[in-house]
Order: structure tokens, then C-alpha cells, then sequence
């Protein structure tokens, strides 16, 4: 399965069905190929903690400086302590290629090392996890390595939404039995995603709680996720976003950071 690199909360969306024949995999895949922009700067305040200690908390300011192209996803995250203008972030720089048989690539920087080492994905999801984030968490569904059931319009928490279950061909390799999409119509967003386990029991939830529309685009400006099997949550609120920014191609190159991010300014 490909990253995509959507800013880097775990939000997934899905577009009002407006034809009664399509299919639930339609309206998935619809989902995923919705406009974003071509170029966005994000910058959002994620907190994490424990379920069973929600009040030790921590809290992190990540912007993320994205550019896509048919070709290609870039995407450069800045990660810091949030409240803190004195710290220096630590950098995350992205490829997608949307060619399957090119390889993604991943760096990593510290303000230290003055320039990107390439680390593999493994070593990628253990430094972000620390962060509240997770690349695996960010990465598309292969829409072909399950079925999807379209159950119409249902009502959920005072909304309309359309519910689309999807069941993996290979629950083990997958590591979950289905997902349950509850989808916003007028706003082509997701009000509820819920992985659900091996066990039957919940695997991790993702709640969207406001959504506002920014440059014509609908977008998830706050919300929740949810990992039982780690028993910990994530709340996210976007503090800035733009959209269809031109954004300098030095932005995401991987020799040498850029100085004026790398500084925290």
C-alpha cells in the first residue's frame, strides 16, 4: 500500500453518492482521489495520551508543506513541542510515487545533523509514533484487497450519513475484520470511521468533528482518533491551512534542510 500524504492526521473522506448504482468501493475510491489542492501548507496542534491516563498529556505543533503532482505526493513535516517558539523541529520529508514500481522514499533531519538521512519506513513509524502521528497511519487503502458494501443512508449522532462496510479478503494479513465509514454528504467527509478487530471488539476510531470549508475545499478541522490495541488516543484541531499555494521546489529537496523551517521560523 502507498503513503499518501495528507497532513497527518488519520482522516479518511468519502463523497455524497449521488447515483444509486454505485458501489461502495465507488464511492471509497472517489473518496481518495477527492481535489486536496495542488500545493497546501497545514499546521495543526495534535495531543496524545493514554486512555487509562487521559490527563498526562502531550502536545505537539506539526506543519506540513505538501505538493502534488500526478506523478508524485512531497510532503515536508515539521514537527514540534506545541507553545514552544524557542524549539527547533524535527523534519520529515516525504516522496509518494504514484507508479507502483517506483520505490517511496523517506528522510529524516534533526537540527543537529544539518541534513536528511534516508531511513526505512520501519525506523520511520517508530521515530513519528513518538509524536502522536504514524506514517502506517497514513497510508491509502488498497480498496482491491477488500469488499465493499454500500448500506444507503442511515442516521448517525443527529446526521445523515451514508455507511459503507468494508470486510478484507485476508482479515490475519490485514490485522482487522472491517471497517464501518459513516460519511457526511454535504460536506464529503467522514463523521466516523471504526476499524473493527480480529476479536470483534473495537480496533480504532476516527471521529471528525468540525469540518470546515477553506479555499472551496471541505476539510477535517478537528477530531479524535482512537487505538484501542494501544490504548491511547489522539485529538487533532488545525490551526492554519492553505490552499493552491505555490511552493518552492527547494522546500523538498533532500540534501539540505531548509534553513528558515529547520530554525523554527
Amino acid at each position: 500500500m502507498k503513503r499518501t500524504i495528507f497532513i497527518i492526521v488519520f482522516v479518511f473522506t468519502a463523497v455524497s453518492i449521488i447515483a444509486a448504482d454505485l458501489s461502495g468501493k465507488d464511492v471509497l475510491e472517489k473518496a481518495i482521489k477527492r481535489y486536496r489542492g495542488d500545493d497546501s501548507t497545514m499546521t495543526v496542534i495534535l495531543t496524545k495520551a493514554k486512555m487509562d491516563n487521559p490527563a498526562d498529556k502531550k502536545s505537539f505543533e506539526i506543519t506540513t508543506y505538501r505538493q502534488s503532482r500526478p506523478e508524485i505526493i512531497k510532503a515536508l513535516v515539521a514537527v514540534k513541542k506545541a507553545g514552544d517558539s524557542t524549539s527547533k523541529p524535527i523534519l520529515f520529508l516525504v516522496w509518494d510515487w504514484a507508479d507502483q514500481k517506483k520505490e517511496d522514499q523517506l528522510w529524516y533531519c534533526l537540527p543537529s545533523l544539518g541534513k536528511y538521512n534516508k531511513i526505512s519506513s520501519e525506523v520511520g513509524e517508530q521515530k513519528t509514533e513518538q509524536f502522536g502521528f504514524s506514517i502506517e497511519e497514513m497510508k491509502m487503502r488498497d480498496l482491491d484487497r477488500a469488499s465493499h458494501t454500500l448500506e444507503g443512508l442511515v442516521d448517525f449522532e443527529g446526521e445523515r450519513c451514508y455507511k459503507v462496510v468494508s470486510v478484507p479478503k485476508e482479515p490475519q494479513v490485514e490485522g482487522f475484520s472491517k471497517v464501518i465509514s459513516y460519511i457526511r454528504p454535504e460536506s464529503w467527509t467522514a463523521s466516523k470511521v471504526e476499524y473493527t478487530g480480529l476479536d470483534g471488539k473495537p480496533l480504532k476510531i476516527l471521529r471528525v468533528t468540525k469540518v470546515e470549508k477553506v479555499d472551496g475545499i471541505w476539510t477535517e478541522m478537528a477530531g479524535k482518533h482512537e487505538n484501542y490495541k494501544k490504548r491511547s488516543f489522539v485529538t487533532f484541531e488545525v490551526k492554519h491551512i492553505k490552499y493552491n499555494k505555490k511552493l518552492s521546489s527547494d522546500l523538498f529537496s533532500f540534501n539540505t534542510p531548509p534553513k528558515e523551517i529547520l530554525e523554527g521560523k
